[in-house]
């Protein structure tokens, strides 16, 4: 688990001002627990190159951290896996230095502090054997089954744990679930539009606080 955890980490792009050296390393001697994780509200953030910036408000005070692009907004509920912690850390690309940085492999939110809604007009997808939604909705039942849709790629990261991973929207919405999570071995672009053949996997725990409570796996992409 620390050599996939590992090439996931190694994964975020490296900049002038991104992870410090030996990063990697040390993030993943972080265990998967409770106290690895801190939650709380978010005070300031700003994204400069590939790099989110924010700060966080939680039982502790407030706390700085680094991850990948991520979009979050002031007055979201977050949680993120503690990682490496910098001293008198200095961003080029915010022209800032920060007395303490945690630099994080993700930002999770929690509950957002603005309605979400999909990338893709409802409506401009047409539908094959199922939506999005339908398997949101029908997740319990599709468990180890095969599925067959349409949608657009919204996120493309690749060879992560392995795998690229893909989230892909269609414009249908369960419950404010809209964005599927995929993984595959083949290669696709943000704004495909693709065939997706894949198994319905639930409860998917990968470690260190990536959880999906829907996921597609092992899928064949086909771009239209």
């Amino acid at each position: 688990m620390k050599l996939l955890t590992l090439t996931f980490l190694f994964a975020l792009p490296t900049l002038s001002y991104g992870f410090p050296p030996g990063y990697a390393d040390k993030a993943t001697k972080v265990k998967s627990d409770p106290n690895s994780f801190y939650k709380g509200i978010v005070k300031e953030t700003k994204t400069i190159g590939n790099y989110t910036y924010a700060k966080i408000k939680g039982k502790d005070g407030d706390k700085w951290v680094a991850t990948s692009t991520t979009k979050i907004n002031v007055g979201d509920q977050v949680e993120f896996l503690k990682g490496q912690t910098m001293k008198d850390f200095h961003s080029k690309g915010l022209k800032k230095t920060f007395k303490e940085i945690y630099f994080s492999s993700s930002i999770k939110v929690l509950k957002s502090s603005k309605p979400m809604k999909s990338a893709v007009k409802k409506g401009s997808i047409k539908k094959l054997n199922y939506s999005i939604a339908n398997i949101f909705e029908q997740a319990k039942t599709l468990k180890n089954k095969k599925v067959k849709l349409r949608a657009v790629v919204v996120k493309f990261s690749p060879s992560i744990m392995g795998k690229n991973w893909v989230h892909i929207q269609d414009g249908t919405n369960h419950k404010s679930q809209f964005d599927l999570v995929v993984t595959t071995q083949d290669k696709v672009k943000k704004g495909d539009t693709i065939i997706v053949d894949a198994k319905v996997a639930i409860d998917k725990d990968f470690g260190y606080g990536y959880k999906y409570p829907v996921l597609l796996e092992n899928a064949k992409l086909r771009v239209e």
